[in-house]
């Protein structure tokens, strides 16, 4: 069964960030008790500790899901903050001059998905939308007026008349790491899947998404398709982080890897299917 979560993270830090406070982060679905067909909603936000404003941290968020076949609305879901207290660990680097503090703020729920209304077979998604990125971002154009977007799919509840137990895949190692210029970089973006099911990986372009500076904050997301980040001047999805060795990823263990020309703050997105 085909299902997709993405993770959006910025890989580099310039060295005089603008106030900002979205890192990365996702958004992943997993089965609690099949039966009675509870699942659990999970959505990870790496907050920037040191440039981050304290208002920007939420005391919950809210989650869209839409029918993928046509788009629909199925229902949104409150999603309550339930640890707030951890930090991105990073390698330490020659070249680091920064002050780097990620902290990993999660928001969980269990919600249900009853069989007789999510049976759709070309299954759902889940959207979280939130504006805006760092103005100092290189590889994009107008980043202080472009969004976010944390996205996954996941499948009917049941096939063939019969619960389907099916979670999507969840990024198990966040770390963050620096990358000097022209200095092999190398990041692992590996995820853990729960029913055993195969996982690919792959670069993708950033959703912008629809929110803007302002609105920044809806309560609910649009539904798709959604708009990808405009890419600045030679720059495209297929090479995000110019340099002697182009951004790449092994699409069978997520590991990110390449050499930057350049220092500075960039974004890339990684896909895993």
């Amino acid at each position: 069964m085909n299902k997709f979560t993405s993770c959006l993270l910025f890989l580099f830090w310039s060295f005089n960030a603008y106030c900002h406070h979205i890192v990365g982060g996702d958004v992943t679905v997993s089965v609690v008790e099949a039966t009675t067909h509870q699942y659990k909603i999970t959505l990870t936000f790496l907050f920037d500790q040191v440039n981050g404003s304290p208002d920007a941290e939420d005391p919950l968020e809210v989650v869209t899901i839409f029918d993928k076949a046509t788009n629909a609305l199925m229902k949104s879901f409150i999603l309550q903050k339930i640890s707030n207290n951890t930090y991105l660990p990073y390698t330490s680097s020659a070249c680091n001059t920064a002050e780097l503090k990620t902290r990993i703020i999660i928001y969980e729920a269990t919600v249900t998905f009853p069989p007789e209304v999510y049976n759709e077979p070309a299954g759902y998604y889940l959207a979280w939308e939130r504006c805006c990125r760092t103005e100092e971002l290189l590889n994009i154009l107008h980043p202080d007026s472009s969004g976010v977007v944390f996205y996954a799919e996941f499948p009917a509840v049941v096939k063939n008349g019969n619960s389907f137990i099916d979670s999507t895949p969840s990024f198990v190692n966040l770390k963050g790491d620096y990358a000097c210029t022209n200095e092999y970089y190398i990041l692992d973006f590996s995820a853990a899947d729960a029913d055993g099911d195969s996982l690919s990986y792959a670069l993708v372009a950033p959703i912008k998404g629809f929110t803007t500076a302002a609105n920044p904050a809806p309560y609910t997301s649009d539904p798709g398709p959604y708009p990808v980040v405009d890419f600045s001047p030679g720059i495209s999805a297929s090479d995000m982080i110019p340099g002697p060795v182009g951004i790449n990823i092994d699409p069978r263990t997520g590991s990110v890897r390449g050499i930057a020309s350049k220092a500075g703050l960039y974004v890339f997105a990684v896909a895993c299917s």
